[in-house]
């Protein structure tokens, strides 16, 4: 489980080959001031579609890239199973 804050955005730039974003950040500032405005990027996936939505939290699902850093970057479907506010560790739906 990874307990983040969840942005959606679009991407307005021609050159990029995907047009939403998902990604789930942290701004636990208790380890550094700086998080506050910069806040680490835990996850991202490209092109996220919401598949389920309602008062507890929804599903999305979107491109996931691994790896490109000492090999080739793989891309995969990947499910996002989402809850809104504080939940215990476990399944939240």
């Amino acid at each position: 489980m990874i307990v983040g804050e969840l942005k959606l955005r679009r991407v307005h730039d021609p050159h990029v080959e995907h047009s939403s974003v998902a990604e789930v950040l942290d701004f636990n500032d208790g380890l550094s001031s700086h998080l506050r405005y910069f806040p680490s990027r835990l996850l991202v996936l490209l092109n996220p579609e919401i598949l389920w939505l309602d008062e507890r939290g929804m599903v999305i699902y979107g491109i996931e890239r691994t790896g490109g850093d000492a090999g080739p970057s793989v891309s995969h479907w990947q499910t996002w199973q989402v809850a809104f506010g504080k939940v215990d560790p476990g399944p939240p739906f």
